[in-house]
């Protein structure tokens, strides 16, 4: 069945409330949302600190890929599994589906040691270019790790491209 979300983003099943009534019923499932942007520093050993808000609500174990434009994703072990799967299912006679196949598999587990903090494989942080500082973006449901240069160029692109951005946006019924 579908479900729907409701104003705090929490999940329920097929009887959402009817408009200002409080939110009863709610299932067990909640979404994940990971957002905000926060700027982190790599240490010696490749070590970075996860955002604190988001600590709890990704879990201990995690998945680190390379991302398509130059970063590296963090996906909780859940989300990770959950698009494996979906990959799985693909035509795997088709080029792009093996081509995704080998992105997504291409992964990296990693556990969050007691100080919040990820281990980035030599591997990633070199395709990265990570360097000592980063950021870390929440990405509705995975995490983003740039390095501070690439964000900064991809910001400059973005504000250059403003507005084509705003008409693709409003297409979406988004209002900036």
């Amino acid at each position: 069945m579908w479900d729907t979300v409701g104003y705090s983003g929490e999940m329920w099943d097929n009887n959402p409330p009817s408009q200002g009534a409080p939110l009863t019923g709610m299932s067990e499932k909640r979404t994940m949302m990971l957002n905000g942007e926060y700027d982190h520093t790599l240490d010696d050993k490749g070590r970075v600190s996860l955002p604190a808000k988001h600590r709890a609500e990704i879990g201990d174990t995690l998945i680190l890929l390379p991302g398509l434009d130059g970063q590296i994703n963090v996906y909780p072990l859940m989300a990770w599994q959950k698009a494996a799967e979906n990959v799985a299912a693909q035509n795997q006679a088709l080029k792009e589906a093996r081509d995704l196949t080998r992105i997504l598999y291409a992964a990296t587990e990693c556990q969050v040691d007691r100080q919040g903090r990820i281990l980035i494989p030599p591997s990633l942080r070199a395709r990265a270019h990570l360097d000592t500082a980063v950021v870390i973006l929440g990405v509705n449901d995975h995490l983003e790790i740039w390095s501070q240069e690439r964000w900064q160029e991809l910001l400059k692109r973005l504000d250059s491209e403003g507005s084509q951005m705003a008409e693709k946006l409003a297409g979406l019924g988004l209002r900036m």
